[in-house]
């Protein structure tokens, strides 16, 4: 009489060393799939420090909702002006603000950030 390990054995036609090999693969990408699952992506973080030339403070809050990939971009177009470009980051600045995508919160924002580099350029270098 056999034993169930031998009926499946024989039902999927391998033997004991194909079966742990397939346990084996099983087991891995089970581990994989857990191990490796994100918990959901974390947001792109402002900097907070009080030695930078801007307070970007209000660019942080408006964004702190929107997608990923615009919060990262923003991010560090506002981190590029605030660390010596602003003169780079003003046309960037100035594109952000016009897409029609943007709320009117994170029109304002933008808007208010442009201003304190416009009326102080020097800060930012």
């Amino acid at each position: 009489m056999k034993t169930i390990r031998e009926k499946i054995l024989a039902r999927f036609g391998m033997d004991s060393a194909g079966a742990f090999l397939w346990v084996c693969v099983v087991a891995f990408g089970l581990c994989m799939a857990v191990g490796c699952k994100k918990s959901g992506s974390e947001p792109a973080q402002f900097p907070q420090n009080s030695q930078l030339p801007y307070d970007d403070s209000g660019v942080a809050k408006a964004f702190s909702n929107a997608p990923p990939a615009s919060q990262s971009f923003v991010l560090e177009t506002v981190s590029e002006a605030e660390h010596g470009g602003a003169a780079d980051a003003l046309p960037q600045l100035s594109k952000i603000a016009a897409d029609s995508r943007l709320t009117s919160e994170q029109k304002a924002a933008i808007n208010d950030f442009i201003q304190q580099i416009q009326s102080n350029p020097k800060a930012g270098k």
